[in-house]
């Protein structure tokens, strides 16, 4: 989350707990919504690399 609040995807929002200022909640909002989706991607693909190295280590180990 953090990552993707310096990279300007999600803006980070506090907000104070009325009647308790010393709790605080942090909200997440999209701030952009083509990198989010350009960061989801990337993801998906690193994703989807490691579940098939992972299946290729099993299948080597079996044999």
């Amino acid at each position: 989350m953090h990552e993707m609040a310096a990279e300007c995807i999600l803006k980070r929002v506090k907000k104070v707990q009325e009647g308790n200022v010393r709790k605080e909640s942090i909200f997440y909002y999209i701030a952009d919504k083509e990198k989010a989706k350009t960061y989801q991607k990337i993801v998906l693909h690193e994703l989807m690399r490691s579940k098939n190295m992972m299946i290729k280590s099993i299948r080597d180990h079996e044999r």
